[in-house]
């Protein structure tokens, strides 16, 4: 692709029946390759495409080994291109012949906000020097930005039922699934700790007794009976201030709202008691809505922006913490504290300064954490995976996330299915010269991974390890395989080996009285090098008599194959594993191919 080659852009909103039709028949003609780059809610049925990510999609007639969608964006973005910006109106007779037919010539059809993200890339620093697989995520990560600029206002957004639904999951869906964001982000798994443990933060804070009088003061003033609400937030405004500085105020007069913001690291929502809408909501709305922002788009590429979301109605605060990652905004709600002194006033007061001065420390390592991201612009990657610390500050491995990991043990880079699995806590990651599958769980048995692992029925464990927000981090063997519901699926043997070997690791388990408790075909895979049967997930197992399921599994969430005795807090018994692994045994037999 040389860089006189002609590229031209046209507009398409593709909701249009007309436009889709005529999409189809240019796309008919000998073309080297057309690029669609739509928004994630258009549809385009007529036009037979491959899903690559939310916001691409391509068509390769025919498929040519160099253009590429990635060569494709990385050409236009270089300076020397020539861009044609055409409205699509009539595609079929404003195509030139020379724009589509030969090697040469590239169609690239996208929405404006799709067109705007590439000009942003040019732009973006050191963008050169980044490598051709990450530029749809980039581009997609300035789409998302793009996608909350033109939406109604937050407030509009959460009046009503249907509002949060237009607003809140339609523009951009904000996702609670997942990793917790401290596993991304220290400064908040800091936060969130000290939101837990507030008694102890107290006895910090109150060495400051200038501070603690402050915040007495503050609750004096909300909790007079004469008070009203406009007075309640100017205290809170006064408050906030002496906290975290000045802050940026904005609040419209028709409405009994008030919002703040302390450098995009803070935001603040404040609604009058019985007025519509969740100020916490509409700070998560209103927070999607700054990173479209002159001032923050084009660093969105290597930096998650992490954010404290403070929503206030009446005498309570509700506190949340969220970042961006791949294109998706992730929030975690971390509490809900009441603003005036009830039945106990001095533990209130203590309460609410230790709330205060958690959220000060937060507010002022989050603004060095800013400040550092504008100054230096990190890598790109670094903002997509986690960043493990050890609570009591032991040393863990120096691992290089490479991206997440695939049930068959593939690795899956940033990109086109990256983000399709955001409650996934699976990584692949470079330690010393080899490759390692990463877990990120709440419970792990490693006793009983180890077990299996010395004799070769798990993959080789090299370490579990205490990191923030209770998370353990499991590293282990990546194995390159299938599981055993994929081998069904496609219909190979199931030999007497790989039986027995399943059969083995089994005994061997309860031999050591130790359990498994989720013994399904889905966590069993078969190495694709040796056949070895490794047994994974040991996020249940343990000791028997002391292991026990997860609070949140449900009759509901599980299906007839489970034993019945199986359920929330109940122990894991062996006679389980047991049940289990005959139903697999049986499965085989019969060529049951169901997912359980």
């Amino acid at each position: 692709m040389s860089p006189d080659s002609k590229l031209t852009v046209y507009f398409f909103d593709g909701q249009e029946r007309k436009d889709t039709d005529a999409l189809s028949r240019v796309a008919g003609r000998r073309v080297a390759k057309i690029i669609f780059t739509v928004s994630q809610h258009h549809n385009l049925h007529a036009v037979k495409l491959v899903l690559l990510d939310k916001a691409f999609m391509l068509s390769e007639l025919p498929s040519t080994r160099e253009t590429s969608m990635e060569n494709v964006i990385a050409w236009a973005m270089k300076p020397g291109v020539h861009t044609v910006e055409t409205p699509f109106a009539n595609i079929e007779s404003i195509v030139p012949p020379e724009t589509i037919d030969g090697d040469t010539g590239f169609l690239v059809v996208m929405t404006r906000d799709a067109y705007e993200a590439i000009q942003m890339l040019k732009d973006a620093p050191s963008v050169s020097e980044r490598s051709l697989p990450l530029l749809p995520l980039a581009l997609g990560r300035m789409m998302t930005v793009l996608s909350s600029r033109n939406s109604s206002p937050p407030s509009d957004n959460t009046r009503s039922a249907p509002a949060v639904h237009r607003g809140h999951t339609t523009h951009r869906p904000v996702n609670t699934l997942g990793p917790a964001v401290g596993l991304f982000v220290p400064q908040l798994a800091r936060l969130s700790h000290d939101l837990s443990h507030l008694p102890e933060q107290f006895e910090k804070i109150q060495q400051d007794p200038v501070f603690v009088g402050q915040v007495d003061e503050f609750i004096n003033q909300i909790s007079a009976s004469d008070v009203n609400e406009r007075q309640c937030v100017e205290a809170l405004k006064s408050f906030l201030d002496a906290c975290f500085g000045p802050g940026e105020w904005a609040s419209a007069a028709s409405r009994p709202i008030m919002a703040g913001s302390w450098r995009n690291h803070i935001i603040a929502e404040f609604k009058e008691l019985g007025s519509p809408g969740d100020p916490r909501l509409q700070g998560i709305l209103d927070y999607e809505q700054r990173l479209s922002s002159e001032e923050n788009r084009s660093a969105t590429f290597h930096f998650c922006f992490p954010v404290i979301i403070l929503g206030i109605s009446g005498p309570q605060i509700s506190v949340s913490s969220a970042i961006m990652l791949d294109g998706a905004v992730r929030v975690d709600y971390l509490g809900i504290f009441d603003l005036m002194y009830g039945k106990d006033p001095n533990a209130t007061l203590h309460t609410i300064a230790a709330l205060f001065g958690a959220l000060i420390r937060a507010a002022k390592e989050l603004k060095k954490l800013h400040f550092a991201a504008r100054k230096e612009p990190g890598d790109p990657l670094s903002a997509l995976f986690p960043h493990p610390i050890s609570p009591d500050g032991s040393a863990l491995p120096e691992l290089k996330f490479l991206g997440k990991l695939g049930r068959d043990g593939s690795l899956i880079r940033p990109g086109s299915q990256f983000s399709q699995h955001p409650a996934y806590a699976n990584y692949v990651a470079e330690l010393d010269d080899k490759l390692w599958a990463v877990k990120f769980t709440r419970t792990y048995s490693q006793i009983a991974h180890q077990t299996l692992a010395d004799k070769g029925f798990a993959p080789i464990l090299q370490g579990v390890y205490m990191v923030q927000e209770g998370y353990m981090m499991v590293v282990m063997q990546l194995v390159h395989g299938s599981t055993l519901w994929h081998w069904q699926q496609i219909g190979k043997d199931f030999t007497l080996e790989m039986r027995h070997q399943l059969e083995e690791a089994v005994n061997l388990l309860h031999s050591r009285n130790l359990v498994h408790g989720d013994l399904r075909n889905i966590m069993i895979e078969a190495a694709s090098d040796s056949m070895q049967v490794k047994i994974v997930d040991f996020d249940w197992g343990g000791v028997e008599g002391e292991a026990v399921y997860p609070a949140r599994i449900s009759r509901r969430d599980m299906n007839h194959r489970w034993h019945q005795e199986v359920g929330p807090c109940r122990l894991v018994k062996k006679e389980h594993d047991k049940h289990l692994l005959n139903l697999i045994l049986k499965s085989w037999d019969e060529s049951e191919l169901s997912d359980w």
